[in-house]
């Protein structure tokens, strides 16, 4: 059931905080130990059956670039995001300011494939805005925003998203799935985004 809390995660909150989204010293000590940091609640202004709204961090040894680098790359998308199925760019600014990407993912095989249309707004590379426009999910909207440190080899990205949808699936479940595996995605996104800075000439 990763993938389901991935898919839940994927499209992100644009331009917005939350109230828990300032790192505590524990965060931090957590954070500078290479662990990632996942605060998830309900999301309070909610309509939908089931919500969840999500707050985390984590520092990766590389330049924010190579993290945007994975993050916008479609093609990479699997080393990081389980049972996906295929990732495409439906369109595309010229300039490279947006994308609207498609995205399916098997959760499992009880259920019918996720599909997911989302328009993503970049600042390269500090920030990935990006919301739902049509898909299984009544909303789902966030951001990442990299912050790099140690004069820009390292980065400490954060990640925000509220979701929503009227599927019958428990509230507690999906927010407990984000809880466990945001975590291991995460860590695999920075594991994706070393091997690329260490591959670039």
């Amino acid at each position: 059931m990763r993938a389901f809390a991935v898919l839940a995660l994927w499209f992100l909150f644009a331009g917005r905080t939350f109230a828990a989204d300032t790192l505590t010293s524990a965060d931090v000590t957590l954070l500078l130990k290479g662990e990632p940091v996942v605060r998830v609640t309900r999301d309070a202004k909610s309509q939908s059956f089931a919500s969840g709204r999500a707050f985390a961090a984590i520092d990766v040894p590389a330049p924010a670039e190579a993290i945007f680098a994975a993050l916008t790359d479609c093609a990479r998308a699997k080393t990081f995001v389980k049972n996906l199925v295929t990732c495409r760019s439906v369109k595309r600014d010229p300039n490279g300011a947006w994308e609207v990407r498609e995205t399916i993912m098997r959760i499992s095989v009880a259920l019918p494939d996720f599909r997911a249309v989302a328009r993503l707004d970049y600042v390269r590379p500090k920030q990935i805005r990006f919301r739902q426009t049509e898909g299984n999910f009544d909303y789902a909207e966030g951001q990442w925003d990299l912050m790099p440190f140690r004069e820009g080899k390292a980065t400490r990205l954060f990640y925000r998203v509220r979701a929503g949808t009227s599927m019958p699936i428990p509230e507690f479940v999906i927010q407990n799935m984000i809880q466990s595996e945001l975590p291991e995605t995460l860590k695999a996104l920075r594991a994706e985004a070393v091997r690329g800075a260490a591959a670039k000439p």
